[in-house]
């Protein structure tokens, strides 16, 4: 009765992609709605600046959304815009802005690539409860990447995680008074393969690209 729990999304499609089925980051349209009303009728839903100023009546909800897939903007923002229902977004500006998003990118090379993997295991030797994924540095990837025709790779690896929105799905919630966004960094990196410059850089790179 007195807490805080905050519901945290990624893609809202009927037709996700390989990525977001394999990491159960998807929910369809119709049981999102269905989850919007249930939230609805069993706790008081906030927005983020509620959550700054820690004021509102318990038990309270915030709904989120991570890394900024085409489904927040053209499924979920009208599904909640039905209840009324406030939420933020913390994007990546980095895949938006075309970029290849990281996070598909590691996940892709260490399930299907056998030759980055033992790229990957001469720096780092396999992890029993360590996903390779999250060993892979910037300089170990690139340095790969480098090595090999990356293009047809790459088409295959966007194939993978699917698409992300645009500045267009951006431009048409900034003036909607229940959209929020937030800072995911610039790409999708992991935090811990990071200096403490390296994230400040991704921030505020990431703040910058949002305006």
């Amino acid at each position: 009765k007195n807490t805080l729990s905050i519901f945290l999304y990624h893609e809202v499609s009927d037709n996700p992609s390989h990525f977001c089925q394999q990491y159960n980051l998807n929910v369809a349209p119709e049981l999102f709605a269905k989850q919007m009303g249930f939230i609805t009728d069993h706790f008081n839903i906030i927005d983020s600046d509620q959550l700054l100023e820690g004021n509102y009546d318990t038990p309270a909800a915030l709904i989120a959304f991570d890394d900024g897939m085409p489904g927040y903007f053209r499924e979920a923002v009208p599904i909640m815009a039905l209840k009324r229902i406030p939420s933020i977004i913390f994007l990546n500006m980095a895949p938006i802005e075309g970029e290849i998003f990281w996070s598909g990118l590691v996940t892709y090379l260490t399930q299907y690539d056998a030759e980055f993997c033992k790229a990957l295991h001469k720096h780092f030797p396999p992890q029993k409860n360590v996903p390779d994924f999250l060993l892979c540095s910037r300089e170990i990837v690139n340095d790969y990447i480098t090595t090999i025709d990356f293009n047809p790779l790459e088409a295959k690896i966007r194939s993978f995680y699917g698409p992300f929105a645009s500045r267009k799905d951006m431009d048409s919630v900034r003036d909607n008074p229940l959209v929020f966004f937030g800072n995911h960094f610039y790409n999708h990196y992991n935090a811990v393969q990071l200096n403490d410059e390296e994230l400040r850089q991704q921030y505020l790179l990431n703040d910058q690209r949002i305006m």
